[in-house]
């Protein structure tokens, strides 16, 4: 039965503890790739790094987690995605102030190919529905964000 178990989790990527089952999770991006660099500089003799990193990953993801879950209600899953949303705004802004930006700058992204962006993007808004939705969101209430994240 205790072989079942472990092989089990190693084909869900969780392994079980007294307390918990965990989440495993490997990731060995090439050091030059976009990914390598990002991680390299995260988790740069800190645990804050790998922290940093859930927050994004959570930012970008929980809530399309929850829902998919249907473990919540539809108040919490609003809940959720707004704290998201702020989380994201935030660290936005903070980039337009570290890099002195503006909204209305327009780039072609390094990131992603446009097909690439495109299926990231939810299908029923368009990424200037987005701009603008972002850009609504109070100053003060981002800066106080942005300090509470720092």
């Amino acid at each position: 039965m205790v072989s079942q178990s472990v092989e089990n989790s190693a084909k869900t990527g969780t392994r079980k503890t007294s307390k918990q089952e965990r989440v495993r999770f490997i990731f060995e991006p090439g050091r030059s790739s976009l990914n390598g660099i990002t991680f390299t500089w995260l988790i740069h003799d800190t645990y804050e790094g790998k922290e940093k990193a859930a927050v994004a990953a959570r930012s970008f993801w929980l809530p399309i987690a929850y829902q998919e879950s249907g473990k919540y209600s539809e108040a919490e899953l609003r809940q959720v995605a707004q704290d998201c949303i702020w989380q994201l705004e935030a660290q936005i802004q903070f980039l337009r102030l570290h890099f002195n930006l503006t909204a209305d700058q327009h780039s072609h992204s390094t990131i992603h190919s446009a097909d690439d962006r495109s299926k990231h993007l939810p299908e029923r808004e368009s990424h200037s529905a987005f701009l603008n939705t972002a850009l609504a969101i109070d100053k003060a209430v981002l800066n106080e964000l942005i300090e509470a994240l720092s």
